[in-house]
């Protein structure tokens, strides 16, 4: 048994053989099984997924969780099957063990695991030549693919807007801050050439665009900016509102894209519909929600400027009613000034570099602020204590009185 450990799983039947396969999808076939699929006894019952059939095999249900199935009504060949499998990897954070394809899911790429599709070929019987997926992107027409080569791509979940205008190279206005990046490999990870490629991109709910004004953008140095590249044009118009470079062949293995626009004003990139834009902006992770930002690190994480009538916190810390009991220690002037001599900031108020760093809680700062007004306070009646009595005595010593 393989427990703990997460995998991509294939079951094929095949009717005209009445021989199923179920397997790995990185590996080959891990073990058969004759008949039709006849659990219980009947010809062409149901099919269980997570459960030993009754039929003298295994007795056993599966001690795991299923995170998707994926169901086709053709049959997938061998090429279809690795792209899935890659895709499935990428979107679950799977490692595979063999045909990995596709690295640019890996932390040390970018985690560009959004959208993933491909294109590839593992021999003239097995191919796939024309792909989209679940993003906007579409390749299709490469030039010079051969047997065992591959071209995957995925997106960073940055937003799919023209909002990013300072990464941008000269002639180009803004850019999606969304980003793109290519595998171009053989099942064993090693780099290939599948010649030049169309490249399509679906802009449907970004209008208006003018074709002459889109720009696609290659990072050809790889060096993770666009402001030293030169922009692609030559984008047509293929129908509805997809757009197109054909015979694209700068992107290659590793290399990150995006699409700009010359001309913000009559190809913004952007969305005519508030409501879907504001969809756009909004990303979800687990538990947490990130607006303006695809990698929230709390319950909602807001890449921006708020702005807001009132904003309630709860308190998680002590209000700081205690520096007015007898019991409190308070520090003198002269131990603060001490204090604020050898760190540069006051007691128990967080340094300009650590807020810096880790940002400011609300409630907590304001409690630590509200403190040092209480404590402000009471040196304030004390120095007016003072005050009265050296006026006391003053009074007492004046040759007036």
């Amino acid at each position: 048994a393989d427990y703990g450990t997460d995998h991509v799983w294939n079951l094929v039947f095949n009717t005209t053989d009445n021989l199923g396969y179920g397997y790995k999808s990185e590996d080959g076939c891990s073990f058969t099984f004759n008949g039709p699929l006849n659990y219980s006894g009947g010809a062409n019952d149901d099919l269980l997924i997570g459960a030993g059939p009754g039929n003298g095999g295994p007795q056993y249900f599966m001690t795991g969780d299923i995170e998707e199935v994926i169901v086709f009504n053709v049959a997938v060949n061998n090429a279809q099957r690795i792209l899935i499998t890659n895709y499935l990897a990428a979107k679950y954070g799977i490692t595979l063990a063999n045909n990995d394809v596709y690295n640019e899911d890996d932390a040390g790429n970018g985690n560009f695991d959004h959208d993933v599709a491909g294109i590839g070929r593992v021999d003239a019987s097995n191919i796939h030549t024309d792909s989209r997926g679940t993003g906007i992107v579409q390749i299709l027409n490469p030039a010079g693919l051969d047997d065992d080569e591959f071209l995957m791509w995925g997106h960073d979940g940055g937003v799919e807007l023209g909002t990013e205008n300072t990464d941008v190279p000269i002639g180009v206005d803004a850019r999606f801050a969304r980003v793109w990046r290519v595998s171009e490999a053989n099942a064993s990870g090693t780099a290939v050439d599948v010649g030049s490629i169309d490249i399509r991109w679906d802009l449907t709910g970004k209008t208006p665009v003018v074709a002459a004004d889109l720009r696609l953008l290659v990072d050809s140095d790889n060096d993770g900016t666009f402001t030293d590249e030169t922009p692609i044009s030559g984008a047509t118009i293929v129908g509805g509102n997809v757009f197109e470079f054909a015979g694209v062949s700068a992107i290659t293995n590793n290399l990150r894209f995006t699409l700009g626009t010359s001309d913000a004003s009559a190809t913004p990139l952007t969305t005519t519909s508030p409501t879907t834009q504001l969809v756009e902006l909004i990303y979800y992770n687990e538990n947490h929600v990130g607006i303006g930002t695809s990698t929230p690190d709390e319950m909602l994480t807001v890449n921006g400027t708020i702005h807001t009538k009132e904003v309630r916190v709860d308190l998680n810390v002590p209000g700081p009613d205690y520096v007015f009991e007898e019991t409190y220690d308070l520090l003198s002037l002269s131990e603060i000034e001490a204090y604020i001599k050898a760190n540069k900031h006051l007691p128990y108020i967080p340094s300009a570099a650590e807020m810096e760093t880790n940002g400011v809680k609300l409630g907590e700062m304001n409690m630590l602020l509200l403190k040092k007004i209480e404590e402000l306070t009471l040196y304030i009646i004390n120095q007016e204590k003072r005050i009265k009595e050296l006026e006391s005595k003053s009074q007492r010593y004046d040759p007036k009185y």
